[in-house]
Parts: C-alpha cells; structure tokens; sequence
C-alpha cells in the first residue's frame, strides 16, 4: 500500500515548485545531509512537508533505491525528469540506477539523453560503453569505448589499446594505436595498462 500511496502522490505533484516554509526547509537540509541509504525517512518527512518542491525528488529517488525500493525510486526519477527534462546529471544518475537493476534499454535512452544534453559527460560515455557491451551490440560499444577514451577514461582506453593490440573487437591489428591508447591509460594511472607495456 505504501509503493501505491508514493506512485499516487508522485504522480500528482504539480509542476511550479513553491515556496518552502521553515519546516520544510529543515526536513530538506536533514535528507540531504545524510547517506541515501540513511535519508528515506529523512526525504519522506521532507516530500510530508514541502509536496511541491521538486529539489526533494532525487534525493528521495536515491533513498528509495537504497532501501532496495526499486520501482519507488524510478517513479521519483521519472516524476523528477518530467519537471527537469533538461538536467544531465539527473539524467545519467537515472540511467546508472536502471543499468545497475539491468534496466539496459531504457538505462541506454536515459545516458543518451543526458549526452545529447552535455556531450563531454564523460562518465555517460562510459555508462554507454559498458551498457553496450552487456547488451551485444559491438559497434556502439566500440563508438562508446573511443568517446569515453578520448575524454579520459582510463578502463576505456585500456580496453581500446587491447583491443587495437589484439586485433579484437571489430578492431583491427594496429599495434601503434594499441601502444597510444595503453599509454594514455597508463598515464592516467591505469596499473594493469602499465604492465601490459612493459609485455
């Protein structure tokens, strides 16, 4: 009954946020001063007290997630994006929670919303890179993998200098762009990028 209470009460928040009164205020700095795990109770008290402040849903988002309320969280996610649909980093916080519940497709909708959004989010990319991977469709991986590289990523730059090294991956057998890609990962401190180019 609760989980329907909560889909109900999310479903119906307006779309102006309002102002908060001095109560609502503390509920709010309470939750997000405390670890998800620990602010459900904290971010519900809040959601009591100030319904229309929309501030309060990712964080409860997050609560719920840890308190292993899986459908709560994602219907405070998407209550959230509905009223921010231009918020990147609301939107990849999202797609990293579905990937994680193994909500692939719509894990790939939300990272890629947030890169279409901010396209040098460089932990999108490399959300995207491994979603790709789990879902079996190499070329995206691969276009991912280089995206995520070429921002920075260590592990994606490592796993393209193997790839080019190996041959492997749709890649072919290109040993000096093997040998640039493992250099850059391990300049970014990447051990086991290191080791392989002393191999």
């Amino acid at each position: 009954m609760k989980r329907l209470t909560l889909a109900l009460l999310l479903a119906a928040l307006p779309v102006a946020a309002q102002p908060l009164a001095a109560l609502a205020q503390d509920a709010i700095t309470r939750c997000g001063s405390l670890m998800p795990r620990d602010g459900l109770d904290a971010c519900a008290e809040a959601m009591r007290e100030a319904e229309r402040d929309l501030r309060l849903l990712a964080r409860l988002a997050e609560a719920l997630f840890h308190a292993d309320r899986v459908l709560e969280s994602f219907a405070a996610y998407r209550a959230a994006l509905r009223q921010t649909p231009d918020d990147a980093k609301l939107h990849y916080q999202f797609a990293g929670r579905l990937v994680l519940s193994n909500e692939f497709e719509e894990g790939v909708r939300a990272a890629e919303t947030a890169l279409r959004l901010d396209p040098q989010m460089l932990p999108a990319w490399s959300l995207l890179a491994t979603s790709y991977r789990y879902m079996k469709q190499p070329d995206k991986a691969l276009a991912a993998t280089r995206r995520a590289a070429e921002l920075g990523d260590a592990n994606e730059a490592y796993a393209l200098g193997l790839a080019y090294r190996t041959g492997s991956d749709g890649l072919p057998h290109d040993a000096a762009a093997g040998q640039h890609w493992l250099g850059r990962a391990a300049a970014a401190g990447h051990e086991a990028a290191r080791q392989e180019l002393l191999r």
